[in-house]
């Protein structure tokens, strides 16, 4: 797509004179940005010249350009909506009287709306991590609104508002400051809710407040992964004498100038999240272990309600699924654009990497209920068709094809759209399930009151006619 898009904007021809803007360059007058089309510099044309800013597939004309304090407020501005709604949450809650009911209620949908939302995250998330495959035009087009369940929001916005599009390294310091934003945004309508509400309630919405969080931070983790991963990609372009080419912009030079400050940035952040995550959650399930699956214990509830969305879902002996389940979104979203990139090595090794976790599903069988083992089995084998599709892609000559390369797109389109189908199939049927089983228990609430008052009843009827029997005589 960027040798498409360079040869569009490297010697351009000319709208009124049907000539190449390269022909009238002399050499003594020759600058490397002359053979650029309106609005575009540097390597292969690929640079937003000044006062210009990246749109969609191209650069439009923006007055001051993009800028980085106006994307920091429209962060702190979303963050507004946020804050409400976390703090009605926070307010209106209930602490149910059994912790296990309220958790069986709603464990097994949102396990599977869990699997679905990663199943998404990953494959809107691969023609960007594999940007070297040649995708099918009609599979990007598929996948770019489920881009959004990554919160690629800073993508929408800057299509919408130029002043908002910035360059790929300021968008990096925003998305890396989402966590914080985002845990402030927490604490402050927990705090908020607190002098509100019922004291009494505190510990309770303390609770609930750590659980917001905890989805809201595994929500972007993909996203996360992504950025930091990136700031690393890097790639040797003919003709460039002076160092490796940053591939999300070609403008940046690796390990040269601001991107040694931006790398070293990357390393802390990716410290701090994308192995720092996954490592504190291993952490405080291990602390817990003991609570976990134990009723007896006199911190079950606790746990059960703070961490409950992290392991509840699973087995026992299975209680570090969840951390398998981020390092598999944390490797696919993110390592794996790192990994013989421009090769066909990348995709193979996709390919293997999804077909052990697949082989791992399908023989631990990790999920409490077999809905949840069916939904990942389903999503798990989708995205391992689409990685050996990848892999076929790239191995396909584009000069002396095996097969037409849009066919593959409609098959990747396919699978996608059946896997949703069978993805709702399944919820539907745990839904059904569950309601039969809240009527039966219901039904034997009511038939085991009935039994019991029936010999009351008939008790008494007996006494009054025995009475009535001795007052005759």
């Amino acid at each position: 797509e960027k040798t498409k898009l360079s040869k569009e904007r490297c010697c351009p021809l000319d709208p009124l004179t049907n000539v190449s803007l390269c022909a009238n360059i002399t050499h003594a007058s020759f600058h490397k940005d002359q053979q650029c089309l309106e609005g575009y510099e540097g390597v292969l044309c690929m640079v937003c010249a000044d006062q210009y800013v990246p749109q969609f597939t191209g650069c439009t004309q923006c007055k001051g350009g993009g800028q980085l304090p106006l994307v920091f407020l429209f962060l702190c501005i979303l963050c507004i909506p946020l804050f409400a709604i976390v703090f009605i949450i926070l307010l209106k809650s209930v602490k149910p009287e059994k912790i296990e009911d309220a958790g069986e209620q709603t464990s097994d949908i949102m396990g599977q709306v869990k699997i679905v939302i990663t199943y998404v995250q990953i494959m809107s998330s691969m023609p960007g991590i594999m940007e070297n495959v040649p995708w099918p035009s009609s599979f990007v087009s598929f996948s770019v609104p489920f881009t959004t369940m990554n919160l690629n929001w800073m993508g929408m916005v800057g299509n919408s508002w130029c002043s908002l599009s910035v360059p790929f390294q300021e968008k990096f310091l925003v998305h890396m400051a989402m966590p914080v934003l985002v845990s402030l945004t927490t604490w402050l309508a927990y705090v908020v809710s607190n002098v509100c509400g019922d004291r009494e309630k505190k510990s309770y919405r303390s609770a609930q407040a750590l659980k917001i969080f905890l989805f809201i931070v595994l929500f972007i983790y993909p996203g996360l992964c992504t950025a930091v991963f990136t700031m690393f990609l890097c790639k040797d372009i003919a003709g460039v004498k002076d160092g490796l080419v940053l591939v999300a912009d070609f403008n940046v030079r690796c390990q040269q100038g601001e991107h040694v400050v931006y790398g070293g940035l990357g390393v802390f952040f990716g410290v701090l999240y994308v192995f720092g995550i996954p490592a504190y959650i291993l952490y405080v399930l291990k602390k817990n272990r003991q609570h976990l699956y134990d009723p007896t214990s006199p911190k079950h509830e606790e746990v059960m309600y703070k961490l409950g969305g992290l392991y509840s879902q699973y087995e026992e002996k299975y209680w570090w699924f969840e951390v398998c389940v981020i390092l598999h979104k944390m490797f696919m979203t993110g390592a794996l654009c790192l990994i013989a990139a421009g090769t066909a090595i990348q995709p193979l090794v996709a390919t293997i990497f999804q077909l052990i976790f697949l082989l791992g599903v399908v023989k631990c069988s990790p999920f409490d209920s077999a809905n949840d083992d069916y939904s990942e089995f389903v999503s798990s084998f989708s995205l391992t068709l689409m990685m050996l599709c990848a892999f076929a892609i790239t191995n396909n000559d584009p000069n002396e094809p095996n097969f037409e390369t849009e066919s593959v797109g409609y098959f990747l389109i396919g699978i996608s759209t059946l896997c949703f189908v069978l993805e709702f199939g399944i919820m539907v049927i745990t839904c059904n399930s569950n309601c039969l089983k809240k009527g039966e228990a219901a039904a034997a609430s009511t038939k085991k009151k009935t039994t019991k008052i029936a010999p009351e009843r008939g008790s008494s009827v007996q006494d009054k006619a025995q009475e009535a029997w001795r007052a005759v005589e």
